[in-house]
């Protein structure tokens, strides 16, 4: 049996991408599920869009794309939308397949073009003064957007973990590291449970699945993991945890800075705010109170006071701590284990937060 992977995304703005990842999605041994290639099947009296979320309740894995194109409505709308109406509220086709997923708990890996997400990001925070502009003047347009319902689906979406993409190859290579960590996470779980032990010895069977893990797969069968090897994926599984945390991080923190500044400072904003929220922010354990939001509060406040106190020029406008908190101390501080990986954490999460600031403050 070969794991059976959806390809949902708008078409002709999204072309290339679909036919790369197909390509990537067979060289891995899976079956990528994708209606211009035949693999939906479409039953005579059915709709179209029948047909697709049939197909992905029959699939294992979802890649969701985001492009600039909403797309057209579901069978069940399509005759009362107004397309020419940029606002028009409406559920999408590829709207309606994540959708079918979330409600039948298929795993859904969600990517999102960069300029999409960043004419996301001043909407959220315009999202008062933009839905005027728009109601009283349909003619107001977003660069790389066909309607504001994009917005809207991203909002919706950003509940999960996201990735924001350039070039196809950066969805491809997030794709790869994915398969690995769940494939690792497998495997560690079979070591670890006993009554599981025969399962191990069968494992070559999977060595059809990827030649990228053949070596990993042989030492399994072995009943043994050489440590470098396993250090290799456990690095790189700690990378792209991190990578999905600042994703999200991203879009649940809101800067502005006082006055005018050069690229180093912002260097050093982000450098001290990094040691700030990964010292004393951060580290704080949430399973230990009942009243989340009085404790946001109180952890907000002593944010709010160390920057203040340390960075004045800037200015912290919104902070989900709660989301950002309880999302790291469950995901990336168990996996803090070591000086070199807490000193990477704060490379990494500094390099966002300066480039985060630098798109809010140089553009």
């Amino acid at each position: 049996m070969q794991p059976r992977v959806f390809i949902s995304s708008t078409y002709y703005d999204l072309k290339y991408v679909r036919e790369s990842i197909e390509q990537f999605i067979e060289s891995y041994g899976f079956d990528p599920v994708l209606f211009e290639s035949g693999r939906v099947t479409f039953e005579h009296g059915r709709s179209l869009d029948t047909s697709c979320y049939q197909e992905v309740d029959s699939c294992h894995i979802m890649i969701l794309i985001i492009g600039g194109r909403y797309g057209s409505a579901t069978s069940q709308q399509e005759q009362n939308i107004d397309y020419e109406k940029y606002d028009a509220e409406y559920t999408s086709i590829t709207k309606g397949e994540f959708e079918t997923a979330a409600q039948n708990n298929i795993p859904v890996f969600i990517f999102i073009d960069k300029n999409v997400y960043a004419e996301y990001q001043t909407y959220k925070q315009n999202i008062t003064l933009f839905n005027k502009i728009i109601k009283e003047n349909n003619s107001f347009k977003f660069a790389h957007v066909d309607s504001i319902n994009i917005f809207k689906f991203i909002q919706e979406v950003s509940k999960r973990p996201i990735k924001t993409f350039e070039r196809v190859e950066e969805i491809i290579e997030y794709l790869r590291s994915q398969f690995s960590g769940m494939f690792y996470l497998y495997l560690n779980k079979m070591r670890t449970e006993p009554s599981n032990k025969t399962i191990l010895n069968s494992v070559n069977e999977l060595n059809t699945v990827t030649s990228k893990i053949n070596s990993i797969v042989e030492a399994l069968g072995r009943k043994m993991i050489d440590q470098e090897e396993l250090k290799q994926i456990e690095d790189q599984y700690f990378k792209t945890i991190i990578d999905v945390f600042l994703d999200q991080f991203s879009s649940h923190v809101a800067y502005a800075i006082q006055k005018k500044t050069t690229k180093a400072n912002i260097k050093r904003m982000s450098d001290k705010l990094a040691s700030i929220l990964i010292e004393d922010i951060l580290i704080f354990d949430y399973t230990k109170t009942n009243d989340y939001e009085s404790y946001s509060n109180q952890i907000n406040e002593i944010l709010l006071t160390k920057v203040k106190e340390q960075i004045p020029n800037l200015i912290i406008k919104d902070f989900a701590y709660f989301w950002i908190n309880s999302t790291f101390f469950d995901k990336i501080n168990p996996l803090i284990v070591s000086d070199e990986r807490k000193q990477e954490l704060h490379s990494l999460l500094s390099e966002r937060i300066r480039k985060d600031l630098e798109y809010r403050v140089l553009e």
